[in-house]
């Protein structure tokens, strides 16, 4: 059996066997842990930030048998060569999510906002008094006061409403 000698050239003769290193590994900054017979995944720290690059074919997977819990005040994902961000999510700040290096999706305390179109297949809920409100001051609002179902159109111009035929019914 050859034996694993660790050099200032790094592990030579074969790799380390057992169950267990009996101590931590410790790297400098910018000295990457790489793995993979490409050296595919890299985790290293540079000094002011820590990296996970898989830099091979495929996917990073992060797998947690309970919920994966990522303990930093701002976590972000990348594209491979670090040119477009994917998603950004900040503590006690905003999560966002990116389309072609735009942000699409934003989280705010007031609620989360949205740049683009919004498509659902499902429904739109929300509960008594909530309002789709619409326009630069609001002045359309579509909602259900928990007695009456409301359209309002309060800024100024017509409230018009059109249809190649247009029936008012009661709920019957």
């Amino acid at each position: 059996m050859a034996l694993t000698r660790i050099t200032s050239d790094g592990i030579t003769d074969g790799t380390i066997t057992g169950t267990d290193l009996a101590t931590n590994i410790d790297l400098v900054d910018n000295q990457k842990l790489r793995l993979g017979t490409g050296n595919d995944l890299q985790i290293y720290h540079d000094g002011s930030h820590s990296y996970i690059d898989n830099t091979g074919t495929g996917n990073l997977y992060i797998k947690d048998a309970g919920i994966v819990r990522v303990r930093t005040a701002s976590f972000g994902v990348d594209n491979a060569d670090g040119s477009e961000a994917l998603l950004s999510a900040t503590a006690n700040g905003a999560v966002e999510l990116y389309h072609n290096n735009v942000k699409k999706f934003e989280t705010q305390n007031t609620g989360i906002h949205v740049t683009g179109d919004i498509s659902l297949t499902g429904d739109y809920l929300a509960d008594d008094n909530e309002k789709l409100k619409m326009g630069d001051g609001f002045d359309l609002q579509i909602y259900h006061d928990g007695s009456h179902s409301r359209i309002n159109g309060s800024g100024t111009g017509k409230l018009i409403l059109m249809g190649s035929e247009i029936n008012l019914n009661n709920s019957d």
